[in-house]
């Protein structure tokens, strides 16, 4: 019965250490993916305006 709960306690922090890592990994890449959106359409908004 030991074994088991503590397994069990095991699996439970397992996931909720790979939830708390795959979490931030999602924040970093949406945080980049957010850069990378931003950057090209501030750039052509810099060129249409030299161009007027």
């Amino acid at each position: 019965m030991l074994k088991t709960r503590q397994c069990m306690l095991c699996v439970r922090t397992f996931f909720g250490v790979t939830s708390k890592i795959w979490s931030f990994f999602l924040y970093i890449l949406r945080k980049h993916l957010r850069t990378v959106i931003i950057s090209p359409s501030v750039s052509l908004s810099r060129n249409y305006h030299k161009i007027l």
